[in-house]
């Protein structure tokens, strides 16, 4: 069965790092920094983005707009705990609950794109992935 490619962006990836191992356990996750995020999302075919609420809200919006723009049929998400948290279509807020995020996320792949997705992520994102479980 196929896996689902996600993007965690923040803005420290060490921060990150707790997420993406729960994550990890039953997708492919490609961390990245804010800085390095749009270039990332470029040489990848990610299926689904995570934004920490902790990059600011100009670089939010304009990661968003620009993933929107390139891939409509990514989903994007931004994880916080302020559900009130204003974001701009087609972002949606999460919950950063462990729990009630892998159940959002299992239900938007499930409803998103996925069943069309090949087997396995493209030979650059798997060897970037097999470089990140060293």
């Amino acid at each position: 069965m196929a896996t689902a490619l996600l993007l965690h962006v923040g803005n420290d990836a060490t921060l990150l790092a707790p997420r993406t191992s729960t994550l990890s356990a039953k997708w492919n996750v490609v961390t990245a920094t804010i800085k390095n995020a749009w270039r990332t999302f470029l040489d990848n075919d990610f299926d689904l983005v995570l934004i920490c609420r902790s990059v600011l809200a100009a670089d939010r919006l304009w990661l968003v707009r620009q993933i929107a723009s390139r891939s409509p049929s990514a989903a994007i998400l931004i994880v916080s705990s302020d559900s009130v948290l204003a974001v701009e279509p087609p972002a949606i807020v999460v919950s950063n609950d462990s729990e009630s995020l892998v159940i959002t996320i299992e239900k938007i792949l499930q409803d998103h794109r996925w069943p069309n997705r090949a087997s396995s992520p493209p030979a650059s994102t798997q060897r970037r992935l097999a470089a990140t479980k060293r």
